[in-house]
């Protein structure tokens, strides 16, 4: 009996020790499969640093904002967005690209019947004598805009699937994993998911914690790297349904890649560090 009350003693200081956080970790609510598989990967990671952890999720859905402010009052404890200036000088970023940089890979959608604009192009001078669709407030139209190319922005995102099929600009650069489910959904309109080239920019997705909570910043990151070290990072994200059919759908090693800078990153982005990111040309884990 002495020895049960032992182990058990053990096991409980250790869950302390291991996260000090009350074993609990806040999270944002999942609704979405993308959602899912971050909060899947967290997972992952924790699993490789920490014991005993409850993940609890958010009861609401919060903007990007009030994400940040609950981070701040201590009421979340992890979130992830995209990466941003504003927010990696407020936050404490985690700078593993959560999706190993796949958001930075981008697949046009194009109004159906306008394939042969883009069948001759090869190069970014090329590409500069058409016009991107992008969001206003989406992270990366300073990207575009800073690469040269045309944009033509709108303040609602959703309202440039319509713009897009009046003709109103050439192309929408969507990640890799978004187009055919976005056509999906908006089968009433003539577009089509353009065939042959790649852009690529590094951009990417961060866990965020308080800067206060130094502590889960470095189990999330310390985990995330012996994940991505033993495989299992890989083995999880890329044998997920979403990014497993949508790079069966992309055919990333047939298309032609156009490469553009991404000026608006933190200078300690880690795109030094290359099992951090997705290369189009390297094979994927097996399933």
């Amino acid at each position: 009996m002495k020895y049960r009350w032992f182990l058990l003693f053990a096991f409980l200081t250790f869950c302390h020790s291991a996260l000090a956080l009350n074993g609990k970790v806040i999270t944002p609510a999942v609704d979405t499969p993308k959602e899912a598989l971050i909060n899947d990967l967290l997972q992952l990671a924790l699993s490789k640093t920490t014991a005993c952890t409850i993940f609890t999720a958010y009861p609401e859905r919060l903007s990007t904002g009030r994400m940040t402010e609950q981070i701040i009052n201590g009421k979340l404890d992890v979130f992830w967005a995209g990466m941003s200036p504003s927010l990696e000088e407020t936050l404490l970023p985690i700078r593993i690209p959560i999706f190993k940089g796949l958001i930075g890979h981008r697949i046009f959608v194009i109004k159906a019947g306008d394939e042969k604009k883009f069948s001759h192009i090869t190069t970014l001078q090329q590409l500069k004598q058409l016009t991107a669709g992008q969001g206003q407030f989406w992270g990366d139209t300073a990207i575009l805009e800073n690469a040269g190319l045309p944009v033509t922005k709108a303040v609602k995102g959703d309202n440039l699937w319509s713009m897009l099929d009046e003709k109103r600009f050439d192309y929408l650069a969507l990640a890799i994993h978004e187009p055919w489910t976005e056509l999906q959904r908006r089968s009433n309109l003539s577009l089509a998911v353009e065939q042959n080239i790649l852009l690529i920019y590094p951009f990417a997705m961060y866990f965020y914690v308080s800067p206060k909570n130094t502590l889960l910043y470095e189990q999330i990151k310390t985990g995330m790297n012996i994940a991505i070290e033993d495989g299992s990072y890989d083995e999880l994200l890329f044998n997920s349904p979403m990014i497993r059919e949508a790079l069966a759908l992309a055919n990333v090693s047939t298309r032609r890649i156009i490469r553009i800078d991404n000026k608006t990153m933190h200078p300690n982005t880690p795109i030094h560090i290359k099992h951090y990111w997705f290369d189009p040309l390297a094979p994927l884990p097996s399933p």
